[in-house]
């Protein structure tokens, strides 16, 4: 379950109103995904896996990884984070292509077309 922790602990940096508060859990989850990292590799290594479960278990953790920064970075645009738009892997993967003929008024999701 501790695994699952930064999933939860990094979306809601974004919702915190206090500063105080941003940075205490931006360090928490920072903390929290340094320690999980370890016990996966302390475990994997007590097993003396063969290749192929150690692969599967590297795959999973890589991906683990990419999808905590992906977290991170997302968190840090929805914040105002401005700088990090300049990337063009930001742009395309994290915030994604944007169509400019898209309304977000509520009250075109609410009536029905050409009304």
């Amino acid at each position: 379950m501790s695994l699952q922790l930064p999933f939860a602990t990094i979306p809601t940096i974004a919702f915190t109103s206090n500063p105080g508060n941003k940075i205490a859990s931006i360090l928490l989850s920072i903390m929290v995904i340094a320690i999980n990292t370890y016990f996966v590799v302390n475990t994997v290594n007590e097993l003396e896996l063969h290749w192929f479960p150690l692969l599967l278990v590297v795959i999973v953790g890589i991906f683990y990884l990419v999808f905590c920064a992906y977290l991170v970075i997302h968190m840090a645009i929805s914040m105002g984070n401005t700088s990090l738009l300049r990337y063009s892997l930001v742009q395309r993967y994290v915030v994604g292509p944007v169509d400019s003929t898209l309304d977000i008024s509520p009250i075109s999701y609410s009536s029905p077309k050409g009304k």
